[in-house]
């Protein structure tokens, strides 16, 4: 059976909720204050970011709405994917991680589109542009979660693979030859500080990043139906 470890889910909230008090605290101590401090730059710029995105993929109307989904949500992600550097597992490579998040943003947009524009019009545009597309418009509806859960979990633990894969080159080099092992890491230490680096923060940023996009994008299908 599949199951996140208690221990590494556990850190990634308490990471997270102590961010988001943290970024709650802040603001709030610099309200109505002129001269603001470099960590409230910071946090305004982040919040800025997210707020940009999506008012690009949802409207401008709804980004108060829907600005805290897209933080919290990437928020997590991203964190989760940035435990190893604590000496945690990846929670990307547990497929409960990828899994839940992937089945409940996708109920929650068919829900919440069904909400907006009926449950008539939902099933009525399974149906356009023309009615014989049925199957396909059905295919590409079930298949949703399951690209996202792919897109993270497979990019996530490939990355994770490799960099097993990366660190057992040596071993296998001093096996050989106890000298030439030895002098292998002076190329294997700094290209697998690079090589972390990439798939510890760089992959988890641009992962967390494309899934709240894709999210959005997908909610805000939705919203320009209902518009």
């Amino acid at each position: 059976m599949i199951t996140l470890p208690f221990m590494t889910a556990l850190l990634a909230f308490l990471i997270l909720a102590i961010m988001m008090v943290f970024f709650t605290y802040k603001i709030n101590q610099q309200n109505g204050v002129l001269v603001k401090s470099r960590w409230v730059v910071f946090i305004e710029m982040f919040f800025d970011f997210f707020s940009n995105i999506v008012s690009s993929t949802i409207g401008e109307k709804n980004v108060k709405k829907f600005t805290p989904l897209a933080i919290t949500m990437w928020l997590t992600i991203f964190i989760g994917n940035f435990l190893p550097l604590l000496g945690f597992q990846d929670a990307a490579t547990d497929l409960m991680f990828p899994l839940t998040w992937s089945l409940s943003m996708f109920v929650f947009w068919n829900v919440y589109g069904i909400y907006k524009i009926g449950i008539g019009k939902f099933i009525k545009d399974f149906f356009t542009p023309v009615w014989w597309l049925f199957p396909l418009e059905i295919i590409g509806f079930v298949t949703k979660p399951l690209t996202l859960l792919v897109r993270m979990f497979g990019n996530i633990t490939s990355g994770f693979i490799m960099m097993g894969v990366f660190w057992a080159i040596p071993s296998m080099i001093q096996t050989a030859s106890s000298a030439l092992g030895f002098a292998s890491l002076a190329i294997f230490v700094p290209v697998g500080g690079l090589l972390s680096f990439y798939f510890s923060i760089f992959s988890p940023f641009i992962q967390a990043t494309v899934f709240t996009y894709l999210v959005l994008v997908n909610l805000g299908m939705i919203i320009n139906e209902e518009e």
